[in-house]
């Protein structure tokens, strides 16, 4: 649904919906200044001191992006953040030009509020982990997964963060803000409850995608859900990772810039930040190994094309780094492992397993349903 978002500038950028748009009644300094005056004189004051600002020209322009917006969604949903004063404002404004819009009762606060309940009650749904060693394929799987039944559906949270999930995983747009990924989880949420899902993959994450944190019910789903786990072997892992870190970052750059632009300087500069990101945990030496061999096969890289020169600094990174890391974090799980398998094989198993799913509440405490069989 197409909402139309009066607050300032600056809150629309603290959090706001997939589907709003900011048409705010007044920018940050008018709104900082009716606030203030809000606050030392009363609504009164603070009224005329926001017809003062917002008048003339400036009011008719305000007015028109409205109108044009409604013209060409007329379904769109007008809120401010309390549903009090601004909506009215706006709502009166835009009745003098003879349109009669709906408006969200008690504003984004309220749908806000709403949406975190709806996190809150993550645990409700049929939930499956899927986990797996770095480069094993989880995303992909998620999305063949799919693709192959109808009654399997997924909450993809790298792609709602817009982060990898690990120290490489950033992308070349920056993430969303907490509260925004917040309230784009919850909205797939929501539409999981409009389903009829027979069960819901989830990837094994950690408490943070990148900055986005993950949110406390949706951990408790991840640490206390049954689980797949996908295998791959470690050559094919290497070349996957070879081609999420080089190939599309690379593709991706040369989409946002011309041709005159070095991308794969951008590409190798920014591997390497992130390759320093987790030195501690390397150690020096190894550190400065793997950089060294990183800067080397970007040379060769350039006059062969070959992604696999980078498997010179991939393989030992996942042998070093990600799979003793990986093995630790799973040697204190006590989930239980349904099935662990390659990609084809966990996609025929999801198509043939008894569809007997625990569920969990709130809390995160399992209500118990008979062993598969």
């Amino acid at each position: 649904m197409p909402f139309i978002d009066t607050r300032s500038p600056g809150e629309f950028e603290k959090g706001a919906f997939p589907s709003a748009l900011s048409l705010p009644l007044m920018n940050n300094e008018e709104r900082a200044l009716v606030g203030t005056c809000y606050k030392e004189k009363g609504q009164a004051a603070a009224i005329d001191l926001g017809h003062g600002l917002v008048y003339g020209a400036v009011k008719q322009s305000r007015i028109d992006r409205w109108i044009k917006q409604l013209h060409r969604h007329p379904e769109t949903v007008l809120y401010c953040f309390r549903g009090g004063l601004r909506t009215k404002i706006s709502l009166e404004w835009l009745a003098e030009a003879g349109l009669v819009v709906p408006y969200v009762e008690g504003g984004y606060k309220a749908m806000r509020h709403f949406l975190i309940e709806t996190i809150e009650a993550a645990g409700q749904h049929p939930w499956l982990v899927v986990a797996g060693k770095t480069g094993s394929g989880k995303t992909e799987l998620l999305k063949a997964a799919v693709e192959t039944a109808s009654d399997i559906a997924v909450v993809d949270l790298e792609h709602l963060a817009n982060h990898r999930g690990s120290a490489f995983g950033s992308e070349v747009t920056p993430q969303p803000s907490q509260i925004n990924f917040e309230n784009a989880l919850a909205i797939e949420l929501l539409r999981l409850g409009q389903g009829s899902a027979s069960q819901v993959l989830i990837e094994d994450e950690g408490r943070l995608i990148g900055r986005a944190f993950v949110p406390m019910p949706v951990q408790t789903v991840i640490r206390n859900s049954d689980m797949v786990e996908l295998v791959r072997p470690f050559e094919e892992r290497a070349q996957a990772i070879a081609e999420d870190y080089v190939l599309r970052r690379q593709q991706e750059l040369l989409e946002l810039f011309d041709a005159s632009t070095d991308v794969l300087a951008l590409v190798e500069d920014r591997l390497l930040e992130q390759l320093g990101s987790i030195r501690r945990r390397l150690g020096g030496e190894r550190h400065a190994l793997l950089t060294q061999r990183l800067s080397e096969a970007f040379v060769r890289y350039r006059s062969n094309s070959d992604v696999t020169e980078h498997f010179s600094w991939i393989e030992p990174l996942l042998l070093d780094y990600y799979d003793p890391m990986y093995e630790h974090q799973a040697s204190r799980s006590n989930r239980n492992l349904l099935f662990r398998g390659e990609q084809p094989e966990i996609l025929e198993w999801l198509q043939e397993r008894p569809h007997q799913p625990h569920r969990q509440d709130a809390s995160g405490q399992r209500n118990e349903l008979p062993p598969l069989q």
